[in-house]
């Protein structure tokens, strides 16, 4: 029951982020600045990659156990995920005030 609300909740959520940030999207497609960014996503998937040959090397080497190195590295980057998306709906909350207002 709590797994179909969340589902449900997330899947609402996302349908409204895609409504209101489609014009951003169109709008960065046609100003040329699309090609940047597949550049980004492209050095970006490179870069994770790697991280991905290197943690179980630095995960050794520390002597930190796996589960504790997880938790670490797991808190650490839902924070970063969570300040960028809080800085994100940010930007677009005042796009939108702007262009209605």
């Amino acid at each position: 029951m709590v797994n179909t609300l969340l589902n449900g909740f997330l899947t609402v959520s996302m349908k409204v982020l895609d409504f209101f940030l489609s014009p951003i999207d169109t709008m960065i497609s046609q100003s040329g600045l699309h090609d940047g960014f597949n550049t980004f996503v492209n050095n970006f998937q490179s870069l994770m990659t790697t991280l991905k040959g290197v943690l179980p090397w630095v995960i050794d080497a520390t002597g930190v156990p796996k589960p504790l190195f997880v938790l670490i590295f797991t808190v650490v980057l839902g924070s970063i995920g969570l300040r960028l998306s809080v800085l994100v709906l940010k930007i677009v909350v005042k796009w939108w005030d702007r262009i209605i207002a």
